[in-house]
Order: C-alpha cells, then structure tokens, then sequence
C-alpha cells in the first residue's frame, strides 16, 4: 500500500470510530495532495468536521491512536474544524484558532474527501470572501496578531510558522491573478510573478530545515514584502 492508502485506511478507522459522538466527515489537505510530498519528512495533515457535540479534547485521543497504530505514516496529524465555526460560530478548536474559518471554506474545493459526508461551500453560511479579503485575513491573524511585523525580533522557534503565513499570502495572491491550485510550494514558486524573490528565500529556508541563519540574511526581504500589507 502507498501512504496514502495506509493514511485514508486509517482515517476510515477514526471516522467509523467516532462518527456517532458528532464526527461528521474526514477531508485530506495539504502537501500530501501535492507533488511535494515527502514520505520521509512531510506530514500528514487531516480534518474531522464534527459537530459541536464531540469534544476538541478527543483530537488528541485520534492522534494518539494514528500515532500508536500507524507509526510507518510520519507526522499524523488530525484536527477537528467544528460545523458550527464554519457557520459563523465561535470558534471551538484549535485549527480555527490558527485559520480563519472563512479561509479553511475558501480552500475545501481542494481538499480531497476521504469519508463520511461529502460537504461543499453551500452548506456553511459563513458569508463567502475573496481572495482580497483572505489576504487581509492572513496579515490581521498570523501577522499583526502574532505581533509580527518587525521580522527581526521573531523567535526562532515562530520563524517557521512565520514563513508558512506569507506562503500563503502568497497562495491568495495567486489566486486573485486565476491561478486556481492546490497549496503547494513548487507550485507557489512556479507561479510566482514579482513575489519571486521572497518565495525562493521562504524555500531555501524550508529546505534547510528551517534555518534560523538563512531566515536572519533575508530578513530584509521578508520585511519588505511584509510591509506592503501593514
């Protein structure tokens, strides 16, 4: 079996388990759906729709079982994104808590369904936004509410999840020229127009394991491109 076998398997597992506490539906995102995937060092990021009735606390219980059941399968990760967040809720979770939950609708055409309810757009009432808008989303939750705008006084260990936020800056960025893809960094890279620059300096730092040292020699690019949303 590929990994991506083992993984839909597996999540088939999480949902029969759990489906009658309020797990509604099991969607796959992120680079495992791209041809960035490492089975080595990517993980594998998943998320349970569920209903406000099963508690957040039980993600954690999920990924114990991926973890302990499928440990061939690296970084297993699994989060709850509840119906009501996507209905203009409070948030719930923690993956609401990091994306926006207008962002995660802007995304589900290219998350890959694995089980359970088949979802579109038109069941949430959360209203719809732009790719303009999800920009300004991105800079106000991961940029300004981070406290991120001076690039040189990042921590180390946020520099990553720093980077991760332009990246997709950038992704909406290229959304909003027509450019309708999964996430992907090649991709992000591929496409990339005038936001090259900063993009190639994001990837160089990835490939080194997330350099604290190549991050510091461009903090002056990331500064500048950051500077256009502030």
């Amino acid at each position: 079996m590929t990994t991506k076998e083992i993984v839909k398997k597996a999540l088939i597992e999480v949902y029969e388990k759990y489906k009658d506490e309020g797990l509604k539906s099991v969607y796959l995102y992120g680079s495992i759906l791209t041809k960035d995937f490492n089975e080595k060092t990517s993980d594998v990021d998943s998320i349970g729709i569920a209903a406000d009735s099963i508690s957040v606390e039980v993600e954690d219980e999920i990924k114990n079982f991926l973890k302990e059941k499928y440990p061939q399968v690296n970084t297993f990760g699994f989060r709850f994104l509840y119906v009501s967040e996507l209905n203009g809720g409070s948030i719930k979770g923690t993956l609401a808590t990091f994306i926006h939950p207008s962002i995660h609708l802007l995304c589900l055409p290219y998350w890959e369904h694995v089980v359970g309810k088949s979802y579109s757009r038109e069941n949430f009432s959360l209203p719809e936004i732009t790719n303009q808008e999800a920009i300004k989303i991105e800079v106000k939750n991961n940029i300004i509410g981070w406290k991120w705008q001076d690039v040189s006084k990042i921590q180390e260990d946020k520099q990553m999840y720093f980077l991760k936020a332009l990246a997709w800056i950038i992704y909406f960025i290229q959304k909003d020229r027509g450019i309708n893809e999964t996430f992907s960094y090649s991709d992000l890279l591929k496409n990339s127009q005038e936001e090259r620059g900063v993009m190639e300096a994001i990837l160089k730092v990835k490939k080194n394991n997330w350099s604290p040292q190549i991050f510091k020699e461009n903090t002056p690019l990331f500064q500048s491109f950051i500077n256009k949303f502030l």
